[in-house]
């Protein structure tokens, strides 16, 4: 799933604030920017949330997080109907579980591929009920030191099965000097493992820069307009910014692919060096045996005869012969 290209996710999130109809437009914005899946957040507040888990930022007038996921949460069977949709648009239908009865929920609906957020990354029970899956894993690291994600990554791995470990930063947005896409190099040589970017800057670049540095997977949160209410619209793109970020990477991508060799790239331009290179122009009459200098020589375009890069081998040297005004110097006109 990771090794043809950069799996790129668009993530709703509680983007559609209960609406179904505002979840399958995200479906839609984010098919049509060309990704190549959606994703979602199951969260069953009766299984995963209590009354002291505040919210992050006040939303709505509730007071927790808890009030907040009962309004936001579907019924299974609108979540089944949304990954069919999802298929229908030829999108990977994903979503990141909050719970363990969140997962049984989405093997219901068949998911390909598990996605971890990074507020999960110590739940030693959710990394061995989706290990057990045999699925392959995408694993956030936003709020983990390193010895829990190792910990974490050692989990997985005992069940031998893809994992990808994406950089985050949360915080959103994310300004620049906070992306840290030097973690992300750092955890392919740690954990050899596919890697990749889980980005809340609310812009195309750092997405684009981390498929250049080789990224297997790139996730960015989707809205339908920045203008849009909620809590992750600072960190969010919206479709125009979803197409452009697509294109940004497969373009990376291509770029990473196709290494350059300059002296072989040279040889095709041979005869197009002729017209934009420069050789070395006689600019007054040249008697045979006389001096070549700045005062009789100068460089025009196109390169019809010695070349401009010879100049300082030829400054100096003598005429084989009587040479005339307004023509190039050849090989057989210079003499040491």
């Amino acid at each position: 799933m990771f090794a043809d290209k950069c799996f790129i996710i668009g993530e709703v999130a509680q983007a559609h604030d209960a609406s179904f109809m505002l979840a399958k437009s995200h479906i839609d914005i984010i098919a049509a920017a060309g990704m190549d899946a959606v994703k979602f957040q199951i969260h069953l507040p009766e299984f995963e949330s209590t009354s002291d888990e505040k919210f992050r930022v006040p939303i709505d007038g509730y007071k927790t997080r808890s009030e907040y996921w009962e309004r936001t949460c579907f019924a299974p069977e609108q979540w089944k109907e949304l990954a069919a949709y999802a298929k229908s648009k030829e999108l990977v239908f994903m979503a990141s579980a909050f719970s363990l009865q969140a997962i049984d929920m989405l093997e219901e609906i068949g998911v390909p591929v598990w996605k971890i957020s990074s507020g999960e990354t110590s739940n030693v029970p959710m990394l061995h009920k989706l290990g057990k899956t045999g699925l392959p894993v995408i694993i956030s690291t936003g709020m983990s030191p390193m010895d829990e994600i190792e910990a974490a990554v050692n989990i997985l791995k005992s069940y031998n099965i893809d994992i990808a470990i994406t950089q985050c930063t949360t915080q959103y947005p994310t300004p620049a000097s906070q992306v840290g896409l030097n973690v992300m190099v750092e955890y392919k040589k740690k954990f050899d493992t596919y890697v990749g970017l889980s980005d809340h800057s609310g812009t195309i670049y750092p997405a684009i820069t981390a498929a250049w540095e080789g990224a297997s997977v790139i996730e960015v949160h989707a809205c339908m307009s920045y203008q849009m209410p909620g809590p992750d619209m600072p960190a969010s793109l919206d479709p125009d910014d979803l197409k452009r970020l697509v294109e940004g990477v497969r373009f990376a991508e291509e770029m990473r692919a196709n290494p350059i060799d300059k002296n072989k790239k040279a040889k095709e331009y041979v005869e197009f060096r002729k017209l934009f290179f420069q050789a070395i122009y006689i600019k007054t009459n040249i008697k045979a045996g006389e001096i070549f200098s700045t005062n009789n020589l100068e460089i025009r375009k196109p390169c019809k005869g010695i070349p401009a890069s010879k100049w300082d081998e030829v400054i100096g040297s003598k005429a084989t012969r009587d040479l005339n005004s307004h023509t190039f110097l050849q090989e057989g006109d210079v003499v040491a």
